[in-house]
């Protein structure tokens, strides 16, 4: 399932850079719209089949909230973003900051919820940030000769 998923999301960020190259001019939005249907009818069997003989709940104020949050905030705006990324530096390079994700992870722990933060994860973040840099060196490299 990981082999897929990590295939799937190099298909998604190679199809979203052709799709924006189409005459067609579809905006970053309207890609991650289609996407997200896609998605939808996907998985949408699968959570009937789950949820199959189950009463349906009832969501409280916050549970709505905290749904409309990452449907909205964490996945349409981010996707949109990741899109716009892609249009501007390239698949390559937009999917390297991917690594960033786990790095602003552990900081908003530290922030928010008074995590610690040692040594081995302050290496693993410069690391992490060192890679990205030459990932995105790299990308701008290539770019620049062809």
């Amino acid at each position: 399932m990981i082999l897929f998923a990590a295939l799937s999301w190099a298909a998604t960020s190679n199809l979203t850079k052709i799709m924006l190259s189409w005459e067609s001019d579809y905006s970053s939005l309207e890609i991650v719209v289609w996407y997200s249907v896609t998605g939808w009818a996907l998985l949408s069997p699968w959570m009937i089949a789950e949820n199959w003989g189950s009463s349906i709940p009832e969501p409280s104020t916050a549970e709505w909230l905290t749904i409309a949050y990452l449907g909205v905030i964490s996945t349409v705006l981010s996707y949109v973003l990741f899109a716009k990324g892609i249009e501007l530096i390239g698949p390559t390079a937009a999917s390297s900051y991917v690594f960033l994700v786990p790095v602003f992870g552990v900081l908003g722990g530290w922030l928010l919820l008074g995590e610690e933060i040692g040594a081995s994860m302050l290496l693993g973040f410069v690391l992490i940030v060192f890679g990205v840099t030459e990932v995105q060196r790299e990308s701008d490299r290539l770019s620049n000769v062809s």
